[in-house]
């Protein structure tokens, strides 16, 4: 509400913005930049969903299950639509799943590549990809502004809205 105040909070840096408008409610060091681990996924999200048909057909690989840090449960051999990857990268973090939307858009350099252009083309200045999962690596760094700015963009999108809203999907 107007003149709320807000509760304590202990986040270095966040911001609270409306979905519609953009309008930024209430921030605390909004352009500072930090690690942005699983919240980078937007970015790979946005790549997908704007570059790749999403019910073209990828195949998992051994590499997908050697993955670290969460995993949706990509199996070697098995075959995977983009929406269904998009459903792992998306309700399960899943790093396998980032792997294999990389994969299909010409390998992680192509796809982090891809997600540097979208960020800059979108305004979102202080972001700098260097996985397609978040996972760390040199040079990873993202705003709470920026990630604000680029889930509002996402949401435009029906497929991101549409996955995000799904409580539960069957991952083969």
């Amino acid at each position: 509400a107007t003149g709320a105040a807000l509760p304590p909070l202990t986040a270095a840096s966040f911001v609270l913005a409306d979905l519609d408008s953009g309008a930024i409610l209430a921030a605390r060091a909004p352009h500072a930049r930090h690690r942005p681990a699983s919240t980078i996924k937007v970015l790979t999200a946005l790549a997908a969903v704007r570059d790749l048909d999403p019910d073209a057909v990828v195949a998992g690989t051994p590499e997908d299950m050697r993955t670290d840090g969460s995993k949706a449960g990509l199996g070697p051999g098995g075959q995977y639509t983009v929406r269904q990857l998009l459903a792992g990268l998306l309700l399960n973090s899943g790093n396998d799943t980032a792997a294999a939307l990389a994969r299909a858009h010409g390998g992680d350099a192509a796809m982090v590549a891809r997600m540097d252009e979208l960020a800059h083309e979108l305004g979102a200045l202080d972001t700098r990809p260097a996985t397609p999962s978040g996972l760390d690596a040199p040079g990873l760094s993202s705003s709470a502004y920026d990630l604000a700015l680029l889930y509002r963009v996402a949401m435009r999108e029906p497929l991101f809205a549409e996955t995000i809203a799904t409580r539960s999907v069957a991952f083969p």
